[in-house]
């Protein structure tokens, strides 16, 4: 994926701090990956997701520590087409 405006000017910031460098040159998307997996026409919402993998949403919808705790819970359903 490339990166957008926003995207640019927060790696930009956060050079500027000292801590670019940390991200994967590669970008996924986990939300298209779980479509692909699932054979859904759209991406998911995160409870979506979670629903279809049969997982319980754990902690404060949009509270950004748990919805990437959440989405953590998903790799296991997708990395094996992250190579395809």
């Amino acid at each position: 994926r490339k990166l957008n405006a926003v995207d640019k000017k927060s790696l930009a910031v956060e050079k500027d701090h000292g801590i670019a460098g940390c991200l994967p040159d590669q970008h996924v998307n986990l939300k298209k990956l779980f479509a692909k997996r699932w054979h859904l026409k759209k991406r998911p919402a995160l409870s979506t997701a979670l629903a279809l993998a049969a997982l319980q949403f754990d902690g404060r919808p949009h509270h950004a520590l748990d919805d990437a705790r959440n989405a953590a819970r998903l790799l296991p359903d997708v990395l094996p087409l992250v190579s395809k």
